[in-house]
């Protein structure tokens, strides 16, 4: 660290212009925070676990639920090829989160709840093997939305199922679709299936 000059007082900064700059100058300007909101996340259209749906509040006994419910693939081509899920190529899922008061009660008239909610979200989705159809239930699921510079909002999350642990990425259109991807940071061994006639499942 390099000393004072000797002819500076203690307190004082020397400016290159031959200025002093006092140490607690109150007119200086204050360092704002960056506000500068994130480009919109970047759909992935095919190869990742993708789950699209629609973000809609309710009110059910009295509580504020905030429902996503829709169709989830191994991939958003197979989903906006058949929207309707005709072919069956794809499964149900939902997710669902409610308001709670600062003494831990759920209430519609909890307030100044910001939608969309960021928070904690309950959920499940099913396996459809050979039109066997299996619910699976999902674990810590955190869901967070970021206003981007396009006016809607990134999704940011993370969250576990049987299969293994994922974080989420994805998009909340201004018209309440959402877009997401699970993208799997660490796989649970599933049992080895001794009948050879069915086929290698895919992790959902």
């Amino acid at each position: 660290m390099s000393e004072l000059p000797s002819d500076a007082k203690e307190g004082e900064a020397i400016g290159g212009g031959g200025t002093v700059a006092e140490g607690n100058n109150t007119d200086a300007p204050s360092i704002q925070p960056q506000t500068t909101k994130p480009p919109p996340t970047k759909l992935i259209p095919s190869g990742v676990v993708c789950l699209r749906g629609n973000l809609v509040q309710e009110t059910r006994d009295d509580t504020a639920v905030y429902r996503i419910t829709g169709l989830w693939s191994m991939g958003l081509d197979q989903i906006l090829a058949d929207p309707e899920n005709k072919l069956a190529l794809c499964s149900d899922f939902e997710y669902e989160h409610k308001t709670e008061s600062s003494s831990g009660e759920t209430s519609a008239s909890v307030p100044a709840v910001t939608f969309p909610p960021s928070g904690t979200y309950i959920g499940s989705f099913t396996v459809n093997n050979a039109g066997v159809k299996t619910k699976v239930e999902e674990q810590d699921v955190v869901l967070n939305f970021v206003e981007n510079n396009e006016g809607f909002y990134n999704v940011e999350g993370k969250g576990s199922n049987m299969y293994g642990k994922y974080t989420i990425s994805g998009t909340l259109s201004t018209e309440g679709v959402i877009t997401i991807y699970r993208h799997y940071t660490s796989l649970v061994a599933q049992p080895t299936k001794t009948n050879k006639a069915k086929k290698k499942e895919s992790v959902p």
